[in-house]
């Protein structure tokens, strides 16, 4: 007997199956980790609008503005002005102040319209001349002053003349224009003064620049007494004591009752000054005609007319006129009747 044997085999057995539990995912890790990037680009961002900020404040500080300011013609300090005199044209209603080395001179023949400033040390002169502010006007052509206001020009006196340079600068609260001009080899500069009345011209002959700071000082004290639109209407009684194409000289009167005289009234002169006024081209006169059958009329001459009478006929001078004026120019002349 075999003592041996096989051992029996045994039956293989199944291995043991393991189960595999898959992780449940995180949902809150999902949702934080977006809410983080979107707060953390959104600071970042806002830090770098700050920054931005900050330097357009810092550059902003650093550049200081710049404004183009229009200077007015130079004006004289009160300290100066004080010792200096003033000329007042009573016909043409301006003033200007002027130093007490300068003198005022009277230019033609119609006194007080047209002056001279003459420097006595070197004989720097200014013409001061006036005309009314009407068109056409053979000295100054307000039509032309007007158009020289608003646009540029090239011409305002002759074709001789030419306008090199032109402005307009203010003088107190006008508005003034300077020309600068130049004829053949001469250069001549130009301050045109108005307002609704008057246009004066100031003409400056062969100035060195080194003068003209004391002449803008001069011209920057120049108004009108009265700049206003306002019409202002007279009426005066006087006798005429001289006359001219643009000025009359007037010895103001008074009609006043009285029965104790043989007409009824008599005739007051207070004062034997005379007051001159500026004539209007256009000025209406009135005379009165004597005809022999005493059937009295009136009459319009002309100025020229008129002039002629008076220095004819020494007793049409002497006989009273009623004097209209309108803003101080004489607009209308007429003969009162004498019983």
């Amino acid at each position: 007997m075999d003592t041996t044997q096989t051992p029996p085999q045994q039956p293989l057995q199944t291995p043991i199956q393991i189960p595999y539990f898959q992780p449940k995912p995180n949902y809150l890790k999902i949702v934080i980790f977006p809410i983080l990037a979107i707060i953390t680009l959104g600071l970042i961002g806002y830090l770098i609008f700050q920054n931005q900020k900050l330097q357009n404040q810092i550059i902003s500080q650093q550049i200081i503005p710049t404004t183009t300011v229009i200077k007015p013609l130079s004006t004289t300090p009160a300290d100066e002005t004080t010792s200096w005199k003033t000329y007042k044209n009573e016909l043409i209603k301006y003033y200007v102040s002027y130093p007490p080395n300068w003198k005022i001179v009277q230019v033609g023949a119609d006194y007080g319209v047209n002056i001279a400033l003459v420097n006595e040390n070197d004989n720097k002169v200014l013409y001061f001349i006036s005309t009314e502010n009407k068109d056409g006007l053979k000295l100054i052509d307000s039509y032309k002053v007007k158009s020289c206001f608003e646009n540029s020009c090239s011409s305002i006196f002759n074709s001789n003349e030419k306008i090199i340079d032109r402005n307009i600068i203010k003088i107190g609260n006008m508005d003034t224009l300077t020309l600068n001009t130049q004829i053949q080899d001469k250069t001549q500069k130009y301050y045109f003064f108005t307002n609704t009345r008057f246009i004066t011209m100031v003409q400056i002959m062969n100035v060195e620049k080194r003068s003209l700071q004391k002449i803008d000082q001069i011209l920057s004290t120049f108004r009108f007494v009265d700049n206003s639109t306002k019409i202002v209407t007279e009426k005066k009684l006087s006798y005429i004591k001289s006359i001219n194409s643009s000025t009359i000289s007037l010895d103001l009167i008074e009609m006043i009752s009285d029965n104790n005289q043989p007409n009824g009234y008599r005739i007051d002169n207070p004062s034997n000054e005379t007051v001159n006024f500026p004539i209007e081209q256009n000025v209406l006169i009135n005379q009165i005609v004597y005809p022999a059958d005493g059937n009295m009329t009136n009459k319009t001459v002309s100025l020229s007319d008129f002039i002629k009478i008076l220095e004819s006929n020494s007793a049409a001078k002497d006989l009273p006129y009623w004097i209209d004026l309108k803003n101080g120019t004489v607009t209308k002349i007429t003969e009162q009747y004498i019983p």
